[in-house]
């Protein structure tokens, strides 16, 4: 994909999250069930180390907050391009983090791969629900890479993959690439589509990788995927999960 052609997409992305963070944050206000298997994997740490790409309103934060004990401390960043979103997360999470010694909790408005405050190394670094926003194959591999480098030693790099590629309760919802000026549908991917959200049939672009595409996004990765599994969504497999991380490390448990 062309550096024009991505561009294009990630405008029309961040526009749209800008122009409906708040009721987009309403309608995702919980946890996804996948999340629950990724707790049984993470380091044993008196103060959980996180990096959170694509944090949204920090829903993410929230779940870790409530699953770990009182003792736990998690020092969280949450980093994501809509800045509306960033400030949705901010006050929501302004009185709910436990004492300052326990919790520290960042949200940061930033285009991955480079948030300056991402230093140091992460037990846990996530990208849940951010990959089917990455316009281009090779723009995702690199992403990947980036994040990995992100990893502490014994480290897990949690990721999800949007399955709704060959749903046809989706059908309804694409629309056709004519309507995004800007965009020459010959320079797009297989997997592409543009999709109209049901709150206000505003446009978005997503991409649905298939499983081939997946294996080669994570070719040349310096980790072992430790978990591989679906769930989310009324049929639990609207998403496919991958936990990795160093060879050497525990495998999360079921």
């Amino acid at each position: 994909m062309d550096v024009r052609t991505r561009a294009r997409l990630d405008a029309l992305n961040l526009r749209f999250y800008e122009r409906n963070a708040v009721a987009f944050s309403r309608s995702r206000d919980h946890p996804w069930p996948g999340w629950q298997r990724l707790l049984g994997g993470l380091p044993v740490r008196p103060r959980l180390r996180v990096l959170d790409i694509g944090c949204g309103n920090g829903r993410l934060a929230t779940f870790l907050l409530e699953a770990r004990a009182q003792d736990e401390g998690l020092d969280y960043l949450g980093v994501d391009a809509c800045a509306a979103m960033v400030d949705i997360a901010r006050s929501r999470h302004t009185s709910a983090s436990g004492p300052a010694h326990v919790d520290r909790l960042r949200f940061e408005c930033a285009r991955a791969p480079a948030p300056h405050a991402a230093t140091g190394a992460f037990d846990l670094v996530a990208a849940f629900g951010v990959l089917h926003h990455v316009a281009g194959f090779e723009a995702r591999r690199a992403l990947l890479h980036w994040l990995a480098r992100r990893l502490a030693p014994a480290g897990v790099l949690a990721l999800s993959f949007w399955r709704f590629g060959e749903r046809a309760r989706f059908d309804r919802k694409r629309r056709a690439w004519r309507r995004v000026d800007g965009v020459d549908p010959a320079r797009l991917e297989a997997g592409d589509h543009l999709l109209g959200w049901r709150e206000t049939n505003e446009l978005r672009y997503c991409h649905a990788s298939s499983d081939e595409e997946i294996a080669r996004l994570l070719r040349g990765l310096p980790l072992r995927v430790h978990a591989d599994y679906l769930d989310d969504g009324r049929s639990r497999d609207l998403n496919r999960y991958l936990l990795l991380g160093p060879a050497d490390a525990r495998a999360p448990s079921r």
